[in-house]
């Protein structure tokens, strides 16, 4: 007869369980209203910048074909996605890896289906589009695992 036990895990067995969806919900509205708002400063300020007070009807479509402003969009919405990770697993409490990747996902989800349901005229290149599809969840971990970074040091040294 095996008398052997297999010690419990530390993290719950399911993929929901123990998952404050609140707080989910907190972080991926972090994530998409700081990335809408942050979107709209940058742009007003590249238009300013490039053509001062008289800013051409198609002067957002210029500024979205450069390369080198796309980089900027992307890193500026991954940054907020870390954002609403650690929000989410601030909130949260507990499993803040885990919460931090379900921000990365249920923004990701809702921003496709934003695109769709605005059915943006702006066609995307494909490495902006791979890249920022494939990041997202990753930004939301690396939220909540600085979250717990951060938790863990102990500050009173």
């Amino acid at each position: 007869m095996n008398t052997e036990q297999t010690p419990n895990s530390i993290e719950p067995e399911g993929m929901f369980s123990g998952l404050n969806f609140r707080a989910i919900i907190v972080g991926v509205l972090a994530d998409i209203f700081s990335t809408l708002i942050l979107g709209m400063i940058i742009t007003t300020v590249l238009l300013v910048k490039l053509h001062g007070a008289d800013i051409p009807e198609d002067a957002v479509e210029k500024i979205l074909e450069s390369d080198s402003n796309l980089y900027i969009y992307l890193l500026l919405g991954l940054c907020c996605t870390v954002c609403g990770g650690f929000m989410c697993a601030r909130i949260a409490g507990s499993l803040p890896i885990r919460h931090g990747g379900w921000v990365g996902a249920a923004s990701l989800i809702t921003g496709v289906i934003l695109e769709m349901m605005l059915g943006a005229d702006q066609t995307y290149p494909d490495w902006y589009i791979y890249i920022s599809m494939a990041g997202i969840i990753p930004a939301g971990v690396l939220g909540g695992y600085l979250y717990n970074l951060l938790k863990s040091i102990d500050v009173s040294n």
